[in-house]
């Protein structure tokens, strides 16, 4: 049974906040405090003859515990800190107390001789402040004690500055970093170069456990470090073999990743890190985690069906995260050993397949299209590097496979797209404003019409246009117009919304159809509009035969994203785009994800679900914001996840039309780091039957988890072991009300937090 004086006080720290204050006679009074920092800044200490220890706290290895002694203080802001001293004018004894003076709990020891070093790493919770004591060893009663201090955030390099003391890590579900240092590492002895990311010395080394799996990633994250190498090898510490080296394969930035797959199940394996080039040691990132379960459409016999579209693209998502080779051969380019397999019956003999939205660790996806089965594909129909391809020859009602892998052949990859299988017409182009063998028709007259230049839009670049053309064509779309006069002059205007500032582009030519009606020439009938910023301009066409029709091209420099007006011409034709998304982002809150959004027009929007994912791979929609419908002007979002978690988490909105269509944006990430010791998080809150309770730490043996009622009655408890835990308490038998969930240790450390059941 809990003690109720001892809840009560636990909840009056819970519900307010004290500061505490310590004085002793000699050395804590005002005890000056040294800031954490990512690398080794020195303080200068000086301990006159005139200290005495006076009984205060005798430290654990000082020899003499009648010499005098001085104190310093640190606030920390790591969940591991090290604090090192060298002794120049007498042996000094380091300890590190968790209070000043004889209240407090000595944490470590460690004593130097006159000109040694001594350090010691201690975990540290966030916030929290620790007491250093210097204390002399040698000298008369009156001598003086100097030196230098600093205090750096991570653990010692030297501690696991050679392989056969290197630092373990366990191999979790999900990603959560631990912070490390090698601001004091040196060149491991007897073990070559790794010969990537221009390794000169300062590394750390780490082991693993292979899981039964065989496979696992290792990451890591920038701190002070923020450019890393990383190598795995195999072996024992006294004689390793190097197994693969990288340099920047983290989402990380320039960080280091390593992905392997087929090892050995309970065989350990040794990580090197390094900065790249020793230039900027300090603290880093790191974690190891199991891979995600592959894709249900892994293999062909289990191909997602896909729906071949007209006119416009119904898209079918998917993901190479967690994906394994097939038994199928690869007949292409590229490495196919993280496939996924689609499949779709034809409703036209011709298609163009797109991969769109695509996002993760690599963007260079490959695609194949086969028209036999999965037992026997036969030879690709198409085999395409790029994300855009043709195919033609389909015979109508037959079912064909398209398979989806990521060129390189690294493995660990994680990507998400979505897929569009788009009929064409007898040009192998769609009949859209995309295309030029669909253009809007523009009529000269009083008035204007406004476009854009969509990031929808595709590159179309038929017989010679790309060879006449004044610049690079990305996302280009097309108007027609019959001549009326030999001189036709068209005036872009209101140049908005660009996302690169690049502005849009435009000509006019005269356009060679074959009997099919697709574009076979291209011949120019005026200057080239393309300056390069979002200026307005005019594209003025001339000798021009009246009756005869011209195609203006209007593409987006670089492939940007502008809204413009032309001004004297109306439009009819134009593929009405329903939201001009100019803004998305997140950021992280102490209790909450705060997911922001504006668009700068909406068209027929009738909604936007938030969508999140916390491995990449496996989405939920956690919200839904009504559109504004039809605007033209900026419109501002927004939506608070609450229920939050620890670690790497994505979001993406998914726009939904009035009539159904919808379409999903690029993902954005947040990484809400492990910073704290105690209760780390719970979720979701309120909640109903289930609370998913992430505890680190608190620096005890064991800790135990309690479900506590207001009035102080234990509803539930159990055992919890060191480190980072996840559990999942069920609440199904509780009252809706307010609740306690307290972890404590037997240390005397405790965390609480209040949640809701529904």
């Amino acid at each position: 049974m809990i003690n109720k004086l001892l809840l009560s006080t636990a909840l009056a720290c819970f519900f307010t906040m004290s500061q505490f204050s310590f004085s002793q006679s000699d050395g804590c009074t005002g005890v000056p405090s040294i800031t954490p920092g990512g690398s080794c800044v020195t303080t200068a200490y000086n301990l006159p003859g005139s200290f005495s220890n006076g009984g205060l706290a005798n430290a654990s290895c000082a020899t003499n515990n009648d010499r005098d002694d001085g104190w310093f203080s640190f606030t920390a802001t790591a969940t591991t800190t090290t604090i090192t001293a060298t002794a120049v004018s007498e042996s000094v004894c380091l300890a590190i107390w968790s209070a000043c003076g004889g209240g407090g709990t000595e944490l470590a020891c460690n004593q130097m001789s006159a000109g040694g070093t001594g350090t010691v790493s201690i975990p540290t919770t966030i916030g929290t402040t620790y007491y250093i004591q210097l204390h002399r060893r040698s000298g008369n009663g009156s001598a003086s004690a100097s030196g230098t201090l600093c205090v750096v955030n991570g653990a010692s390099a030297t501690a696991f500055d050679e392989p056969c003391g290197a630092q373990p890590l366990p191999v979790n579900i999900s990603c959560s970093y631990s912070t490390y240092s090698n601001a004091s590492a040196t060149a491991s002895a007897g073990v070559p170069a790794p010969g990537c990311a221009n390794y000169a010395g300062g590394d750390v080394w780490f082991t693993i456990v292979v899981p039964a799996s065989g496979s696992f990633t290792i990451d890591t994250q920038p701190g002070v470090m923020t450019d890393s190498g990383m190598a795995l090898y195999t072996g024992t510490c006294g004689a390793l073999t190097l197994l693969e080296c990288d340099d920047d394969d983290s989402a990380n930035g320039l960080m280091s990743s390593i992905t392997r797959s087929g090892m050995t199940p309970g065989t350990t394996v040794w990580i090197r890190v390094w900065e790249f080039g020793n230039d900027n040691n300090g603290t880093f990132g790191i974690c190891a985690t199991l891979p995600p379960p592959p894709p249900t459409n892994d293999n062909c016999n289990n191909a997602i069906v896909a729906t071949m579209s007209s006119g416009s693209c119904s898209n079918t998502p998917g993901y190479i995260t967690g994906a394994t080779a097939s038994s199928q051969a690869n007949g292409c380019g590229g490495t196919a050993n993280d496939d996924v397999w689609f499949s779709f019956v034809a409703t036209a003999n011709n298609a163009v397949i797109n991969l769109t939205n695509v996002t993760g660790t690599t963007t260079d996806l490959y695609h194949s299209v086969y028209a036999g089965s999965c037992g026997a594909p036969g030879t690709a129909l198409v085999c395409s590097d790029p994300n855009s391809s043709s195919v033609s020859g389909l015979v109508i009602g037959n079912t064909y496979y398209v398979r989806v892998y990521s060129y390189s052949s690294s493995s660990g990859l994680s990507s998400s797209f979505d897929l569009c299988i788009l009929a064409t017409g007898p040009c192998g182009t769609p009949n859209n404003q995309d295309y030029c063998v669909a253009p809007a028709i523009l009529t000269e007259g009083p008035g204007s019409f406004s476009a854009n230049t969509s990031g929808s839009y595709t590159s179309d670049i038929p017989a010679n246009l790309g060879s006449i053309f004044c610049g690079s064509i990305e996302n280009n779309s097309w108007y027609s117009f019959i001549a009326t006069s030999t001189t036709h002059t068209f005036n872009f205007s209101n140049i908005t919304n660009c996302n690169n500032n690049y502005g849009v582009q435009a000509q006019v030519y005269n356009v060679t159809q074959n009997a099919n009606g697709c574009c076979t020439n291209f011949a120019s009938q005026s200057n080239c509009y393309n300056p390069g910023t979002i200026s307005s301009g005019t594209v003025t066409a001339t000798g021009l035969t009246i009756g005869v029709e011209y195609y203006l091209m209007v593409d987006g420099n670089a492939g940007d994203v502008c809204s413009f007006t032309v001004t004297g011409w109306t439009a009819t034709g134009i593929i009405p785009l329903s939201v001009e998304l100019i803004d998305f982002n997140g950021v992280t809150l102490p209790d909450a994800n705060l997911i922001s959004w504006k668009t700068a027009s909406e068209l027929h929007n009738d909604f936007f679900e938030v969508q999140r994912t916390f491995d990449g791979v496996n989405f939920e929609t956690i919200g839904t914001i009504s559109g504004a419908g039809n605007s033209t002007k900026t419109n501002f979002y927004s939506f608070q996840d609450n229920s939050i978690r620890s670690g790497m988490v994505y979001y993406r909105l998914n726009q939904v039309d009035f009539d159904g269509n919808s379409f999903k944006t690029d993902l954005i990430k947040l990484d809400r780091l492990v910073t704290s010791e105690g209760l780390v998080a719970i979720y979701p809150n309120p909640t109903n039957d289930f609370l998913n309770v992430e505890m680190n730490d608190l620096s005890g043996t064991e800790s135990k988890l309690e479900v506590i009622s207001l009035n102080g009655i234990i509803l539930h408890s159990e055992v919890i072991p060191t480190g980072y835990v996840t559990k999942s308490i069920n609440l199904s038998n509780l009252k809706s009300g307010a609740y306690l969930i307290q972890l404590s240790n037997d240390k005397g450390g405790v965390s609480i937090k209040q949640f809701i059941k529904n």
